[in-house]
């Protein structure tokens, strides 16, 4: 009886470990994207590319690509 139930357990945590967790995968530097949200950390989704790149950063033009957070876009498309 203890043979079958370790047999059951070791089947079943064999098949938990194997099925994947829900991991979200992300599109990488150059990658095409519908919104920031499918960028990997670090970039955001080009208004102008459609793909990913770099978040603007201080000083940098924000008209393609949203700021590095918690800079905002503004005077003259600037982040600051």
């Amino acid at each position: 009886m203890q043979v079958k139930v370790l047999t059951v357990l070791t089947a079943l945590m064999g098949f938990a470990a194997a099925s994947p967790l829900e991991q979200r995968a992300c599109a990488a530097n150059g990658d095409s994207c519908a919104s920031t949200a499918a960028c990997c950390e670090g970039l955001a989704c080009s208004t102008k590319t459609s793909k990913c790149i770099p978040y603007a950063r201080p000083g940098a033009s924000c008209a393609e690509v949203p700021c590095v957070p918690p800079m905002v876009c503004g005077f003259g498309q600037l982040c600051y």
